[in-house]
């Protein structure tokens, strides 16, 4: 999906959001898990998460790919065209 030229710095990006997600969820887990373990019922942590993890496979079903036999435009084949 991207030319060579960008081809690092999209995977930076990508590692550096999977990283804010990591820490974004374990802290949010370790907020919920404290706030229940308080009132007794921890094992519904297992709930949230499950609920969490179903969200998550209802946007990846709904988002769109580019077709397998599509090629990538890039800047310069653009520029050309115009």
């Amino acid at each position: 999906m991207y030319s060579e030229s960008q081809r690092a710095d999209a995977l930076n990006t990508v590692t550096l959001i999977e990283n804010i997600a990591r820490l974004a969820t374990q802290g949010l887990f370790g907020f919920v898990f404290a706030n229940l373990a308080e009132v007794g019922k921890a094992y519904a942590t297992l709930f949230c998460n499950a609920a969490v993890a179903v969200i998550g496979m209802g946007v990846l079903l709904l988002s769109s790919f580019p077709p397998a036999d599509s090629s990538l435009i890039d800047e310069h084949t653009r520029t050309t065209r115009l």
